[in-house]
């Protein structure tokens, strides 16, 4: 992402769309590299990450060398609201998730976004979360479950929420893995678009 590039939010689609095909093709997976892109480089570096993780994909799903390793990343399998908050329960989650802090990328953003006259908010945890008004806020989360597989997440802002997503940005921090070091894939759990002024933007820009 350049400094004059708006985050519309586009990429997202593309992730999602690249996760439909994963969950209705057989013998296909996926590998995320979410949490090896880098801002102002389109093609990220650490390509041997990559290769390494596509190498196991590949050993335990077509060679069978390891029935017990998860190899894809932790994704999104079903929520449901509890009063105030959400509980999502997360599939592929290994040994269990973890949260983490990456202040690096998250400094990134923030002159980002500061660029184009937007402010980061001090809560971000790359989790926002809507009542049926739409309009979404930075989220507090935590894990939960015998498996640590449970996400659970509010926001004073929101009483009743019924929107939920989770890095629904161009590029930015991830801060949810799991224990073996795979990043939580991008989620949202609606398919109707809701950010119905990001969906005009794009829109616009592909017009010019």
């Amino acid at each position: 992402r350049y400094a004059a590039d708006r985050d519309f939010k586009n990429w997202c689609i593309i992730r999602e769309n690249q996760m439909k095909v994963r969950n209705f093709v057989r013998n296909t997976f996926m590998v995320s590299a979410l949490d090896q892109g880098e801002y102002n480089d389109i093609h990220p570096k650490h390509k041997k990450v990559l290769a390494l993780r596509m190498a196991d994909c590949a050993l335990v799903n077509c060679y069978g060398t390891d029935e017990k390793k998860e190899t894809e990343n932790p994704a999104f399998e079903s929520c449901t609201v509890e009063k105030n908050r959400i509980r999502i329960v997360i599939k592929r989650s290994g040994t269990g998730l973890e949260i983490r802090e990456d202040k690096k990328e998250l400094q990134h953003l923030i002159e980002m976004e500061k660029v184009q006259g937007n402010e980061v908010p001090e809560d971000f945890t790359g989790f926002e979360i809507a009542g049926a008004d739409k309009k979404f806020h930075p989220a507090a989360v935590k894990l939960s479950g015998v498996r640590k597989n449970i996400i659970e997440a509010e926001s004073p802002q929101v009483s009743e929420p019924v929107y939920i997503r989770y890095a629904w940005y161009n590029y930015g921090p991830v801060t949810v893995f799991s224990r073996e070091g795979l990043p939580l894939c991008p989620f949202r759990n609606y398919s109707e678009s809701v950010e119905e002024t990001e969906s005009a933007d794009i829109q616009q820009v592909m017009e010019l």
